[in-house]
């Protein structure tokens, strides 16, 4: 039974009559579909609604449903089947369309609606129908608010966006802000979240003002701010208002910074603004420039269908159709209510645009927004600018958790003026921890958890992650910072090294090891690798062959054996393993001697400069390599900070690491079974691998 309390905006049963009834209709609605889904025959059909038939997020979701039915096995067996519907921004007029699609028991799930507005009511017909609902764009906290099982977050709420943006907002040096907004329920909300996280990053609101979108003249508005003293502006509205909002601010000559809302970047701002938006900055959660395998090959498949490259809206449609299938094929079904339970327990999902991971109301963890400033008539990349808030959120994961107090969701609030306090935003209630399975690797995981939340962590020994956004004078203490962040990530009692003793550069890893480990209470086992010969030098040792159709291979190298035996030897005695990746050995074969170790349980990481080849591991700390001494990269924060240098910001971020995860090792060892606790994570990695895991312990020659 869901309470009326929760819909502030119109009582249920009002909703129930108008969309031809409540009870039995939706029961049969929720049955038919589940029938359908069992008998396995036809193909699984999605629907898709979007009020841009010709925009990328359409053409996303059918890149992507097109490389499915190309697939092997397409999904279990079946062909993928696109429901596509015009779509509008009135939920009214929006109503046969959605009576029609929980109507039809075949679909199973939906992609689309653009707008919270529509999205939130939306919501409640697809969840009393029993139907996936997976809205790409809609970002308010009411969306999950109300307890629903069947509605899935595909882009961060509202709330974790304007953390994000007060968050660079402390970083460049802003004291005070002008806020400005239009006065639709979103963008009201959307200031209001901003207000309060910008105090808690010490930034002081210096003004609040709001607007009608449809009004076209906001000069009287913008005169208000003249005579204010402040560092910048955050713009709450959408594209076209907020260009318009632009060009006037400009032609006042108020040419401060401008921090923008999702929304305001979402459209054709440059198109829009002109050199009038020239340093705003913009969150997003894809840019057609980004470098990483699985999104290269999504941007050369989409320019080679549509001939163009692809935008934000398009990753999102990719996105969608790629994780509800990867949610079919993980859970071997295609009912709605296994795909739906399986996104909040099964563990996270990557995306081209990041980490999907779900908790049980289906808020979306992992996932989180880069940042781009308009410059020159083209976004450009703010590199690392989010390392900070990422740390700082995994920081508060650690804290000890305590059950908020219940706060009004901002849609209950009464109208607000221009200026005023700011409206506190809604607590979620903690997410329960997940249920204890008996086996060692989650043992050990919730003893890792309780200690943090007892102080028995790395705030209680001086290490603390707060440090962390410092920046450090030297590698040695970036070093110490990093070991105390994997292990607060990994939870290890007992850590492995392989190290060559000859070599300074080992001996140092090994102390740095043990003097963390004697302050944060884990032990360390090494076991060296023999000296190089003269012969070894300068040639790489060949990989391991398959004998007999086993995993066990023919180790033809002496390095080779030795490492082998060391795996083979710490496999059974250590939680993890601190990997040396320029110990001599191939990269292809650490990565089957790294995975090799999944199978006893053992974790794997490392600390890189810059990102490498694939080495099979379970975690990875990397220089973020932010180019900041690159006057061409240098230039795009010019006029962005506030009292502070380029070089300044570079000695902040440069020490702060960029954290990949492999989802599947990660999975399998019982990690991250708190979603939250994949804030710090910045990127995947390829856990692929073509080339059989060797067999520790086994037959060598």
């Amino acid at each position: 039974m869901i309470s009326p309390t929760l819909f502030h905006w119109a009582p249920v049963a009002g909703f129930c009559a108008l969309l031809s009834g409540c009870g039995p209709h939706f029961d049969d609605m929720a049955e038919g579909r589940t029938a359908y889904a069992e008998a396995g025959d036809g193909p699984v059909v999605v629907a898709v609604v979007d009020d841009r038939p010709d925009g990328g997020y359409l053409d996303g979701v059918r890149l992507g449903a097109a490389q499915i039915n190309a697939s092997e096995g397409r999904l279990l067996g079946r062909p993928l089947q696109l429901l596509e519907r015009q779509g509008r921004d009135d939920f009214g007029a929006m109503l046969s369309t959605i009576r029609s699609i929980a109507a039809d028991p075949r679909v199973t799930a939906i992609l689309g609606h653009r707008t919270s507005a529509v999205a939130v009511p939306a919501s409640i017909t697809y969840e009393k129908a029993h139907v996936l609902f997976m809205p790409p764009f809609a970002t308010s906290e009411r969306l999950t608010l109300h307890g629903f099982d069947f509605v899935l977050r595909m882009l961060p709420s509202d709330k974790v966006m304007t953390a994000q943006i007060a968050s660079v907002a402390g970083l460049f040096g802003y004291q005070r802000i002008a806020v400005l907004h239009d006065r639709s329920e979103s963008s009201r909300a959307v200031a209001f979240l901003f207000e309060d996280a910008a105090r808690r990053f010490d930034v002081d609101i210096a003004f609040q003002g709001s607007f009608f979108t449809r009004n076209d003249d906001y000069h009287k508005l913008i005169s208000r701010l003249k005579g204010v003293e402040f560092d910048a502006i955050f713009l709450s509205t959408d594209t076209r208002a907020g260009a318009r909002m632009l060009r006037q601010l400009r032609g006042q000559g108020i040419d401060k910074p401008v921090l923008g809302s999702h929304a305001l970047g979402a459209g054709p701002l440059i198109k829009l603004a002109g050199v009038a938006g020239d340093r705003t900055i913009v969150p997003t959660v894809f840019s057609p420039e980004a470098k990483g395998d699985r999104q290269r090959r999504f941007i050369r498949a989409y320019r080679d269908t549509y001939g163009k490259a692809p935008d934000q809206a398009a990753a999102q449609g990719f996105d969608s159709i790629n994780i509800l299938a990867a949610l079919v094929k993980r859970s071997d079904s295609t009912t709605p209510r296994a795909l739906a339970t399986t996104a909040h327990f099964s563990g996270p999902l990557a995306g081209i645009t990041g980490i999907y991971a779900y908790d049980p109301a289906g808020n979306l963890y992992g996932k989180s927004y880069r940042f781009e400033v308009l410059r020159f008539g083209r976004r450009w990349p703010l590199p690392g600018v989010t390392l900070p808030y990422h740390l700082a959120a995994f920081r508060d994961v650690l804290a000890p958790i305590k059950r908020p107090a219940q706060q009004p969701p901002p849609h209950a609030a009464s109208p607000r003026p221009d200026t005023g306090t700011a409206l506190p935003p809604p607590e979620s209630d903690p997410m329960p921890s997940a249920a204890p399975d008996g086996s060692k690797r989650r043992t050990l995981r919730a003893d890792r958890r309780q200690a943090a939340l007892d102080g028995t962590s790395v705030h209680a020994d001086g290490e603390t992650l707060a440090a962390l956004t410092r920046g450090y004078p030297g590698l040695d203490e970036r070093d110490q910072a990093w070991l105390a962040l994997a292990h607060e990530m990994l939870g290890f009692k007992r850590l492995g090294l392989v190290v060559s003793p000859a070599r300074p550069h080992d001996t140092a890893l090994l102390e740095l090891a043990r003097s963390v480990g004697r302050k944060r209470g884990f032990e360390v086992l090494e076991c060296a690798l023999p000296a190089r010969s003269s012969a070894d030098e300068g040639r790489e040792a060949p990989s391991a062959a398959t004998r007999g159709g086993t995993a066990s291979g023919r180790v033809r190298s002496s390095l080779e054996s030795a490492a082998l035996r060391c795996y083979s030897r710490l496999a059974p005695a250590v939680d993890s393993l601190f990997v040396v990746t320029d110990v001599g050995l191939p990269a292809s074969y650490l990565q089957r001697l790294d995975r090799a170790l999944l199978h006893f349980g053992v974790s794997t990481f490392t600390f890189q400069e810059h990102p490498g080849p694939d080495y099979g591991l379970t975690l990875a700390l990397v220089g973020p390599s932010l180019g900041l001494g690159d006057p061409a990269v240098a230039l795009r924060f010019d006029g962005l900070l506030n009292g502070i240098r380029v070089h300044e910001l570079n000695q902040k971020l440069s020490h702060l690491p960029w954290i990949a995860v492999d989802l599947e090792a990660a999975r399998s060892l019982g990690l991250f079974t708190d979603p939250r606790e994949l804030s710090p994570i910045s990127g995947v990695l390829d856990s692929s691998s073509t080339q059989p895991a060797l067999s520790l312990g086994g037959e060598t020659n």
